[in-house]
């Protein structure tokens, strides 16, 4: 060991610290250094992907032999870095940067149309119209490819094959079909645990680390967001899309305890996912328990509508007062005499006067009271029922104009009559229920559906908007509620089952389910579909299928990345 002096050792500190500085200050320079050539790279990496485009007609007349573009020159190679000012050779991070620069195009292709072949390939039962979107995004990538390499159709046949299969996964990972998205998740977390092992491994990590990067880039690939349970799902399909909050609304207004998402949307196919549920003995049970529930306040939605347009306790006897108050109110002659050169009000006059229960009925009563009036706007009632048509709209116009004077004096005679007028509409509506229990499937096939019944009630109604509102949104929800199985109905339903061929992947997927989950599936089907929160849940679902598209968004970009490495690895 040689001995140094201690000034000795002084200068070799210092310069030890220099050195250090000096390389600190080295990196300082590297790093800004990089930033100040970012838009030069970008540049020539833009430059050199239009060369390959520029180029196109240089290689259709290499790959034809002189037949096409005869005279087209080729863009030769340009050290676009150089022309840029970068001078010194360029570093990794350079090449990296111009590469991907270069390839943009290739990451932003949209999804080709592929006219009649993409309408046959479409018609290819289950697969065909994800192989339809995988094709059509890897074929605007390949051409681009194309155009980036000196072998063109190798380059261009190999980066479309390197995007179709995760593009079709990607496409597969959201399908409705239980079976398709399962399979894709599958293999999407197998070829993302081999993307994550191999991009570990190419950084420098191995054993361990390589392991777990396959483990979590594996998982996240196939989970696909956590999709909620496919019952679920399926319940709710269709849903989407349909107006299902107004009627959801109207359900609400009139106190029904639920309306199922079929009921809501009018979906045939919810229609047909919820008439699948209720198969076990729990979940049988269940549906029938909470039908019978809903009826009930069906039956009391219908029972306040009754009481909106007419409540005997509390205005039967205010017809009698309001028509004592108006029948002793005489109206001047000269009022009437106008209305009484009418030829119908004449006709129905002489009926009054020349019939003997009207006779009796007037015994005592002046000729311009209100009551004798009234008796002859009786007459006119008759003499339309039993008038055609055109004439009885005749009549009715001079009714019109007697009862109109006859309100004009006597204000209670109107409100005697409006009275009246909705008692005959109750009794309208309470016919309907003679003999048919009252729940809303009744009342919409004894009354609702039948238009000219509805506008005349409606019109009876004028006077009672609430009435009118409410027979509005019944004759809106009424029309598709599925009443609560009976032992017959479920009977019925177990027999046509057993005649048709037991062969539709419903079918199939039910059993699935049920073997895996057992009464917890059926269980958890009814459950949803009669919880009036179920919206709730749909909207779950949106948010969750809005993160699978943006799942299948990052798949697709990763199979136009995979592309783009195929063709920068032939160059």
């Amino acid at each position: 060991m040689t001995d140094i002096s201690p000034e000795e050792a002084r200068q070799a500190l210092a310069n030890r610290r220099s050195g250090a500085s000096q390389q600190t200050n080295n990196e300082g320079s590297d790093e800004q250094g990089f930033f100040n050539k970012l838009p030069r790279n970008i540049g020539a990496g833009l430059l050199e992907g239009g060369r390959g485009v520029f180029n196109i007609p240089y290689q259709l007349k290499n790959l034809t032999k002189g037949h096409l573009f005869q005279h087209a020159q080729e863009f030769a190679p340009t050290n676009f870095s150089k022309m840029l000012g970068i001078k010194e050779e360029p570093t990794l991070s350079d090449k990296l940067l111009q590469g991907l620069t270069q390839h943009i195009p290739a990451f932003l292709a949209p999804e080709m149309e592929l006219g009649q072949a993409g309408k046959l390939l479409e018609s290819v039962p289950k697969i065909g119209k994800f192989a339809k979107k995988a094709i059509g995004t890897a074929i605007p990538v390949g051409a681009y490819e194309a155009t980036q390499s000196d072998e063109p159709i190798k380059s261009g046949a190999e980066s479309a094959a390197a995007t179709v299969p995760f593009s079709l996964l990607s496409q597969s990972a959201i399908a409705q079909n239980p079976y398709l998205r399962y399979g894709a998740r599958a293999l999407l977390g197998g070829t993302g645990a081999y993307l994550g092992h191999k991009g570990a491994e190419e950084l420098g990590a191995h054993g361990a680390p390589a392991t777990l990067a396959s483990l979590v880039l594996g998982g996240l690939m196939a989970s696909g967001g956590k999709p909620m349970p496919e019952v679920r799902r399926s319940m709710l399909a269709g849903v989407e899309g349909s107006p299902y909050a107004e009627n959801l609304a109207a359900a609400n207004r009139l106190g029904l305890s639920y309306l199922t998402p079929a009921e809501a949307s009018k979906n045939p196919f919810a229609g047909a996912q919820q008439g699948n549920v209720g198969r076990t003995e729990t979940g049988a049970k269940l549906l029938h328990d909470r039908g019978v529930e809903r009826q009930q306040t069906e039956e009391n939605s219908i029972q306040n509508l009754l009481e909106n347009i007419y409540s005997p306790e509390k205005t039967e006897n205010a017809i009698a007062e309001n028509y004592q108050k108006a029948y002793p109110v005489e109206i001047k002659q000269e009022e009437l005499a106008p209305l009484f050169k009418n030829q119908v009000i004449k006709q129905a006059q002489r009926h009054v006067e020349n019939t003997p229960a009207y006779q009796l009925s007037l015994e005592g009563v002046r000729p311009n009271t209100v009551e004798y009036l009234d008796h002859i706007k009786r007459a006119l009632d008759d003499m339309i029922k039993g008038a055609p048509p055109a004439e009885g709209r005749i009549i009715k116009d001079s009714q019109s104009k007697l009862m109109k004077i006859m309100d004009k004096e006597a204000p209670t005679y109107a409100k005697a009559r409006e009275l009246a007028e909705l008692k005959m509409a109750r009794k309208t509506v309470d016919d309907v229920f003679n003999r048919k229990s009252m729940i809303g499937t009744n009342f919409y096939s004894g009354f609702l559906n039948n238009k000219q019944k509805v506008d005349s009630l409606m019109h009876h109604l004028r006077h009672a908007p609430k009435a009118q509102s409410q027979l509005k949104d019944m004759q809106s929800i009424f029309s598709d509620l599925i009443n609560a199985p009976t032992v017959r109905t479920a009977a019925a339903l177990s027999k046509t089952s057993m005649s048709k061929e037991r062969s539709s992947a419903q079918t199939y997927i039910n059993k699935l389910n049920e073997l895996l989950h057992g009464n917890k599936y059926d269980e958890t089907a009814v459950n949803l579909i009669t919880d009036p929160k179920w919206v709730d849940e749909l909207h779950r679902i949106k948010e969750l299928t809005s993160n699978e598209k943006k799942l299948k968004a990052v798949l697709n970009l990763m199979g136009k990345a995979s592309a783009v490495g195929v063709n920068q690895q032939n160059d």
